[in-house]
């Protein structure tokens, strides 16, 4: 998958220590689709950024992108 900018969308609260961040496209094109089971990895910015990888969480088909993040 290329390189996608995207922003939140909204942030839900799961539990006290899981949050599910809702992802679309910063840009007015739409997000590739992708099937049960397809992560994403995230770049945290910071002074040494780094690499996550999170699992989709929502059904395919939508126009956003759902992960769940543990605080």
């Amino acid at each position: 998958m290329p390189s996608l900018s995207l922003r939140i969308e909204r942030i839900d609260p799961l539990t006290p220590r899981i949050r599910r961040l809702i992802l679309v496209a910063d840009a007015q094109q739409p997000l590739p689709g992708f099937t049960p089971g397809a992560h994403i990895e995230i770049q945290i910015a910071g002074s040494k950024p780094q690499w996550r990888a999170y699992s989709l969480v929502n059904l395919p088909g939508h126009a956003h992108y759902e992960i769940a993040v543990q605080l």
